[in-house]
């Protein structure tokens, strides 16, 4: 139980602090994405040069492994859970297994952000691409802000990132299908729980797999739409930029809005589980009084004489 709200407590925070980082230290201006005109930041970073580059890259990493490994780490709790396999749940659930499971999740997102970082050009480098586009003139860059070019146009680099979002693409399609087959476990194990149980592991299964759908509606399909834009030469509008951006920044409130829906489930069912012991409690101590009572009004009757001399004394 305390694991599990753990678990949902930390999904939001880094959420909350992946949506601060975007839209207060990044500051991301619609315009035409990368890699034509570049993207232009105007957050806090923008002011830093180019070290701020490398601490938004790492503070992004940091938290969205944090994101990623929490949410993972939350479907292999849901199979220790359901799964009948005592060498699986005790594994899975030993705190060394989970460390180096999240070490392993930080350590695949930021070598994914550190190969970001090594293909971003310098200011000096997106100026002189701008120049040699002819697009210095149209949209050069402004005092205060942040202009994110990649080095290389070749079509390598083109699908090592197309690839990195497809594997992307790929877990969270994963974890969806894993989802699915924990509903299937909890259907085929429905005679084992109670009704209350039952439906409680189906509600909290259902809300996981829509907590995982969230990084994929507003990060991935936002990323991964502006990055075939880009590829094939046809950027947004700044109109549909703002919406872009703003899907992106949403993902913390979705994450609130089912770390509710997850511990509202919950409440209930402890509050039932107590509910239920403490009038378990109640009724045996009552039923013990009740025969205390009896035997000793047996043994007083039995012993009437006695009773009297004792009354009398």
């Amino acid at each position: 139980m305390g694991l599990y709200r753990y678990f949902l407590v930390i999904v939001t925070l880094n959420d909350m602090i992946l949506t601060v980082i975007i839209g207060f230290l990044l500051c991301p201006v619609p315009g035409d994405p990368f890699p034509g005109t570049g993207l232009k930041m105007e957050g806090i970073f923008s002011h830093v040069g180019e070290k701020g580059v490398y601490i938004m890259i790492i503070l992004l990493s940091v938290f969205a492994g944090n994101v990623v490994s929490c949410q993972n780490y939350g479907l292999v709790y849901r199979f220790v859970v359901i799964l009948p396999n005592e060498t699986f749940s005790r594994v899975a659930s030993h705190p060394i297994c989970t460390v180096i499971y999240i070490i392993f999740c930080e350590i695949i997102v930021f070598g994914i952000g550190f190969g970001l970082s090594n293909s971003l050009a310098t200011q000096e480098q997106a100026k002189a691409l701008l120049i040699q586009r002819g697009l210095w003139a149209n949209d050069p860059i402004t005092p205060g802000s942040y202009r994110i070019l990649f080095k290389s146009e070749r079509s390598e680099f083109k699908s090592l990132i197309l690839g990195i979002f497809a594997i992307a693409l790929f877990a969270e399609f994963f974890y969806l299908l894993c989802v699915r087959y924990i509903l299937y476990l909890i259907r085929q194990q429905g005679a084992i729980f109670s009704k209350s149980t039952y439906r409680m592991h189906r509600q909290l299964t259902i809300l996981l797999g829509v907590q995982l759908l969230v990084p994929l509606i507003c990060v991935l399909f936002p990323v991964c739409v502006t990055f075939a834009s880009a590829l094939i030469g046809k950027p947004f509008t700044s109109f549909t930029a703002k919406v872009g951006i703003l899907v992106i920044a949403s993902q913390s409130t979705f994450s609130s809005i089912m770390t509710i829906c997850f511990i509202g489930p919950y409440r209930r069912f402890v509050l039932r589980q107590l509910r239920i012991r403490v009038g378990a409690e109640t009724s045996t101590q009552s039923n013990s009084g009740f025969a205390t009572t009896t035997r000793y009004r047996k043994n007083s009757t039995k012993r009437r004489p006695s009773n009297i001399m004792f009354i009398k004394y």
